[in-house]
């Protein structure tokens, strides 16, 4: 058996120990040509040859020692040497042929080189791209950097055009030149931007250019956020952001500053005051010193209103010195901590933070493991096996983990041990051999030394240990099922060593995002953000564009409230959230990204209404519960803010809620909504049969309205529907203007006329009737975003009646109409005659999603 030796530190004894094995195997050669001189045959002929071979290698190398000093650079194809050495070579001419491959290598080390120099330069000119000259502030002294959003645009696009070309160009060598740069990131700054990562960054600086004072990263913890601010800083400041975090028990004082008591240096005896600076002074003296600054508040979600709202008041003042304040959090974490309400969270331009795709998390993982060259000393088979268990395996962990800091009500993980971060420190030790035994070992230490105090921390590992063994690493204490399986592994990757050069790093593709063929071909139909990133998720993100991203992580946090407050979400079968519709289905809360899937195939529509709605709204409706449960839902939340007193229209006057003789809230909630006098809703008793809506009519004709039943919209469109409205009440007639080209739909017009309307004239293109249910939702969402907004009440000059267009009860000839009766204080759901008009009855039209969310 060939002896195994420890690679030395020295490159200089590296060479040396080499020669020494080489002179030994041509030693050998030369023996055992000696026994076979005699013989005179064809084996002799092949050794005699191996050994000049040999005996060539062996001057190639004592050239290398002799004349290079710094050999780094060959350590690469030396290492092959090594390798076929100690997997000991049959056949010293095949040797030789391999030796002359690893030394055609060398050649393609300042290629790379090249390559890497160049992207080097473009991520330098995306870093520092072009600010406007210094310009003397008006009225007051100091100076600032004013950032043009024009400039980001033209910077992000020609990186993006360099990215590209490259790529198509030479894969090999664009994959080489990223690994090596991403490597550098992560040492030297913690953060790696990939795909994913650089469109949140281009965002967040595209915020900043935009002149935002607050901006907000939020999600869970270990996905990357205070990586992001300090990065951030780092090449847009030039020095590290000003830092704070968070605390429950913060005072403002740490903001603004106080004036503090010492001894007087002259006179000890003497007690002088002095000023104790603030966060906000030095930030202030940062942003004298270089035109801008950045402040980092950290967890803001745990302080209280009063610390998260200090800087509101001074958000022109910031604007004015270039003070940028990023906070960081989890602002939709329900573990009973403060968290920012809705009122708050407008004053932020927000950027929700994810743990990054699992195609993306092995490329980073890649670089983890890598040495500055790029090479990792493990088997290229065994390490592409082993990084994807182990990326799996921690893709699973933060998965579960997200879904109890989103509150689901039996969270699987109440901790998240193995967030991002821990796990590249994980691969960050890894020094050659075996990744499988390496990590295998890791993990379970990890696992043994995580403290279990709680009984929630011992469920915590327990389900740990069972995902990692799933992923057949040979974790201790696995679960019996499992042991074969894991035995099995083990003894096949845990023997495993060699070498991984950089050209097969750059091969590694797992999850099939570049094609990259090993004579370096590439399918070039593919974009290079097909490539890096999921295809189906970055379609997505390309098609909507910013306004309406923004919309929808503004609205989408309170439709998420607004759903819980009222007691619509109800746990499902699969322990996820949502509602169980009447079509006898289980339907989860949409995501952000159910809902811009909802939306796709409509970007041109969007992006029209955006211009003309004036204050446009998302929507989330649970429409496969019957009317009459969402109506008592709206029942429940009228009662609450009447008990506390807070009912109020529009224009800020109160609405009087019924009261007895002593006083109390007289609603009496136990009484139904169908036509019962003491119910906060009052409702046709015409809506008690669901049978008797029909939805999105052709026309309002008992016989020939083209209706559909509940359970057949259900099967178009999903249990939630979602649209997109004006946040607005129908206009009185007379005072309605118009924008881009579209008016909208004013009081004093008949539900037949309203619809007809929206069929037959153009401005209203891609408009339809809302759902009684939709207009519902609005009204709740209304109530709780605003603290008690009573919406629909006709007997205020800025408000009106709303027909729902979108359904009719041909029955009774009635389109539903909702309002809040001023007599009798409380909300309405009627039907009247299509031909029926009135001045206080109008009707807003809305972009519903067309696709399925479910």
């Amino acid at each position: 058996m060939k002896e195994q030796f420890p690679i030395p530190n020295n490159p200089h004894d590296l060479l040396k120990k080499r020669r020494e094995l080489i002179k030994l195997e041509k030693e050998k050669l030369e023996k055992e040509n000696n026994n076979k001189k005699e013989d005179n045959d064809k084996e002799g002929e092949s050794l005699q040859k191996s050994i000049v071979s040999a005996d060539t290698i062996l001057k190639s190398v004592d050239f290398l020692i002799e004349k290079t000093e710094n050999v780094d650079s060959v350590n690469e194809y030396l290492l092959l040497i090594q390798k076929e050495i100690e997997n000991k070579a049959k056949d010293m001419d095949s040797f030789r042929k391999e030796y002359k491959i690893s030394h055609e290598r060398k050649k393609e080390i300042p290629k790379i080189q090249e390559e890497l120099q160049k992207l080097n330069q473009a991520y330098d000119k995306l870093l520092t791209f072009k600010y406007k000259d210094y310009k003397k502030k008006e009225n007051e002294g100091g100076i600032k950097h004013i950032l043009t959003k024009n400039a980001v645009d033209e910077s992000f696009e020609q990186l993006e055009a360099y990215k590209q070309g490259l790529f198509e160009q030479d894969p090999i060598a664009y994959r080489s030149a990223e690994i090596l740069k991403q490597h550098e990131d992560l040492v030297e700054h913690s953060f790696v931007n990939t795909e994913s990562r650089q469109e949140d960054y281009e965002w967040f600086v595209r915020k900043y250019a935009e002149g935002n004072p607050a901006i907000l990263l939020h999600g869970p913890p270990g996905t990357g956020k205070t990586e992001y601010v300090r990065h951030f800083a780092h090449n847009f400041v030039g020095e590290a952001p000003i830092e704070m975090v968070g605390k429950p028990d913060m005072r403002t004082t740490e903001l603004s500053g106080q004036i503090g008591l010492r001894p007087s240096k002259e006179n000890p005896d003497v007690v002088e005051t002095y000023q104790l600076d603030g966060i906000y002074d030095k930030a202030k003296e940062q942003a004298q010193r270089l035109g801008k600054a950045v402040i980092h508040f950290d967890e803001i979600d745990i302080t209280t209103p009063a610390v998260r709202m200090w800087f509101k008041p001074k958000y022109k003042e910031m604007k004015d010195l270039g003070i940028t304040l990023v906070s960081t959090g989890n602002v939709n974490a329900k573990s009973g901590r403060s968290r920012l309400d809705a009122a708050e969270l407008r004053e932020f331009a927000k950027k929700e933070v994810s743990y990054m795709p699992k195609e993306e998390f092995f490329d980073v993982a890649l670089t983890a493991l890598c040495n500055k060259d790029g090479v990792v000393l493990a088997d290229p088979k065994e390490l592409q096996e082993t990084l994807r268990y182990f990326v799996e395996s921690v893709s699973t962990i933060q998965r579960d983990f997200t879904k109890a800091v989103e509150g689901d009500n039996k969270p699987i993980l109440h901790e998240n041990v193995v967030d991002t971060g821990t796990a590249l420190r994980l691969l960050s030790g890894f020094s050659g051999g075996s990744l499988y035994s390496y990590l295998s070992k890791e993990i379970s230490e990890m696992i043994q030394n995580t403290p279990q105090t709680d009984p929630k921390d011992k469920k915590d590992m327990e389900h740990m240990k069972k995902i990692f063994a799933q992923h057949t690493f040979n974790i201790p204490g696995a679960f019996d099922g499992l042991q074969h399986k894991i035995q099995e592994n083990a003894m096949r990757l845990s023997n495993k060593s060699g070498y991984t050069s950089l050209k097969d790093l750059a091969l590694m593709d797992p999850y099939n995002i570049r094609n990259i063929q090993e004579n370096g071909t590439v399918d070039t139909q593919k974009d290079l953000r097909e490539h890096l990133l999921n295809t189906k998720k970055s379609e997505q993100k390309d098609f909507v564009n910013e306004q309406f991203k923004d919309i929808i992580e503004r609205d989408y946090e309170v439709q998420q409230t607004v759903h819980d407050k009222a007691g619509f979400l109800e746990a499902l079968s699969n322990g996820e959230q949502g509602i169980k519709a009447i079509d006898g289905k289980e339907y989860h809360f949409p995501t952000q990204e159910d809902i811009v899937e909802a939306f796709e195939g409509q970007e041109d529509l969007i992006e029209l209404k955006l211009r003309q709605y004036r204050n446009p709204k998302l929507i989330i409706t649970p429409f496969g519960k019957p009317i009459l449960d969402i109506a008592e839902k709206w029942k429940k939340v009228i009662e609450t803010y009447a008990k506390q007193d807070k009912l109020h229209n529009r224009d800020g006057s109160k609405v009087e809620p019924r009261k007895n003789n002593q006083g109390l809230v007289e609603y009496d909630m136990t009484a139904n909504a169908l036509h019962e006098d003491k119910a906060p809703v009052w409702i046709w008793e015409k809506y008690a049969d669901q049978s008797n809506i029909v939805y999105d009519p052709e026309v309002f004709d008992r016989d020939n309205h083209e209706g559909k039943q509940k359970e057949e919209v259900l099967a178009n469109l999903g249990g939630y529907v979602i649209s997109l409205r004006e946040d607005a009440e129908s206009p009185r007639s007379g005072t309605e203007t118009d924008q881009e080209g579209r008016t909208p739909l004013s009081t004093n017009t008949n539900a037949h006329t309203y619809l007809k309307t929206l069929q037959e004239n153009q401005q209203y293109e891609g408009e339809v009737g809302s759902y009684p249910e939709e207009d519902i939702l609005y009204a709740i969402t209304k109530l709780i975003e605003e603290d008690g907004l009573v919406v629909y009440n006709y007997s205020k000059n800025e408000a009106s009646s709303i027909y729902s267009l979108g359904a009719y009860l041909p029955g009774s000839s009635g389109v539903p109409i909702l309002d809040w009766d001023a007599g009798d204080r409380r909300a309405v759901l009627f039907g009247y005659v299509p031909t029926y008009s009135s001045a206080g009855d109008g009707s807003l039209s809305l972009v519903r999603a067309s696709g399925k969310n479910s």
